[in-house]
């Protein structure tokens, strides 16, 4: 599955209404957000044979909805050594409890 996801990211897709082609890495909205994933993500994971049965990589059958979830780290949960500080404005450390951000994201949380 991971190896089917690398390219997808990088698989342009149309936004409605416009002829304007992105990436994963150009979404900036919510909407496009779940353009993304009704089309390459969605193409990359799953197919549906003749009785319309969804299947993951072939060979798992979805018998639910797909769920995703996002994981957030407060800016500055990692240590940036003292002559590189100045260059590095923001630092994400692995994911934990203490790291855990439960803040809005996004501009105007769109």
């Amino acid at each position: 599955l991971e190896q089917a996801l690398l390219g997808t990211f990088s698989q342009e897709f149309n936004e409605e209404d416009t002829q304007i082609e992105k990436t994963f890495w150009d979404i900036k909205k919510k909407a496009e957000f779940w353009q993304f994933l009704r089309g390459p993500f969605l193409g990359a994971i799953s197919e549906v044979n003749d009785n319309e049965e969804v299947y993951i990589q072939s060979s798992n059958r979805l018998l639910g909805s797909i769920r995703l979830r996002q994981l957030q780290v407060h800016n500055s949960s990692c240590r940036v050594t003292y002559p590189l500080r100045q260059f590095v404005q923001r630092c994400y450390g692995g994911w934990n409890d203490a790291n855990n951000n439960k803040e809005p994201f996004g501009e105007n949380n769109q």
